[in-house]
């Protein structure tokens, strides 16, 4: 029975958000963690109501000792539920943290559109949220890179990625597992410090919240909300620019018409140049140092891995070194 204030949240959510008038099918990758249980009980909760299919997806990553124990009790578990399920399993090996998460996303991606989901439900939350923002401002990101985790966004033409969960804080998570006893299976890595993240979740955010803003989650959750909406602006305005100003054959952009811009703009549509003639990440650097080569006129030539950035009359363009 829908009774909580957790189930109201997450209908007005989905009412703001999603697109129910066509009953769609939803995956949600389930961990075994208290966000992930309460995500799949969320949604089998709704699913007569609102959606036409809601499948379970389970990746063991065989990172910890108990990956074995811990898939079979979500086996048991959702073979009770007798709803769609998927247990694949990551060969073993030397993964870095950013590595195991593509592998873990690449898997689910397929699955989805092997079955037929139109979206695939993740369960971060806004603790989630916050941990990923302060991460990515002390490694010095873009703004535009300071908010990785969004409500919603495209993977494929016809599959979405949906995170019903990042407006709700843990702590109330918590209390929603707690209140229907779901058989929860902790992490035990999760309490290592040798794990920047951890570290942060343990210690960095609880001093914040003490000495400096106790509401720190949601503040953080409404610039975010901000920083995206300009973002947004910015990226719409930048796509128009490129598509404007670039050579209508040559793999080249009229950079006197560039630099009329915005030096913001400027530099997105440099980037956006590069990465999408060479389908490379662009760095920051990399395109600020093209900008200062255009704008002060310099002679020499701007090296990008495997590619010289040069100047013939109104144009720049790409070539190979």
């Amino acid at each position: 029975m829908m009774s909580t204030f957790l189930h109201n949240k997450f209908l007005e959510s989905l009412a703001n958000k999603f697109e129910l008038r066509h009953r769609p099918s939803v995956l949600v990758a389930v961990s075994g963690g208290q966000d992930s249980l309460c995500l799949m009980k969320l949604f089998l909760d709704v699913k007569g109501q609102f959606f036409n299919r809601i499948g379970i997806i389970h990746i063991d990553h065989q990172w910890r000792e108990d990956t074995v124990e811990n898939t079979s009790h979500l086996v048991n578990l959702i073979g009770a539920i007798k709803t769609q399920s998927y247990f694949y399993q990551i060969q073993e090996g030397k993964y870095s943290e950013h590595e195991a998460r593509e592998v873990r996303y690449q898997i689910i991606l397929e699955a989805a559109n092997k079955y037929n989901y139109s979206f695939i439900a993740t369960a971060h939350n806004s603790n989630d949220r916050l941990e990923t923002f302060l991460q990515n401002t002390l490694r010095g990101s873009s703004p535009d890179n300071l908010n990785s985790l969004i409500w919603n966004r495209a993977l494929t033409n016809r599959i979405r990625l949906v995170r019903p969960l990042i407006d709700i804080p843990r702590t109330e998570i918590s209390w929603f597992c707690r209140h229907y006893y779901l058989p929860i299976w902790s992490d035990n890595t999760n309490i290592f410090y040798s794990k920047t993240r951890n570290r942060m979740r343990q210690e960095m955010i609880p001093y914040i919240k003490l000495y400096f803003q106790p509401k720190i989650e949601q503040q953080i959750s409404n610039f975010l909300d901000k920083i995206n909406s300009d973002s947004d602006y910015l990226k719409q305005n930048t796509i128009k620019l490129y598509l404007q100003i670039k050579h209508p054959y040559l793999v080249a952009i009229n950079y006197h018409k560039l630099l009329k811009q915005h030096r913001s703009i400027q530099e997105r549509v440099v980037q956006i140049f590069l990465e999408h003639n060479t389908h490379m990440h662009c760095e920051n650097t990399v395109s600020s140092r093209i900008i200062e080569f255009l704008d002060h006129k310099l002679n020499n030539n701007v090296l990008y891995e495997s590619f010289q950035i040069k100047v013939n009359k109104n144009w720049i363009y790409i070539c190979h070194i």
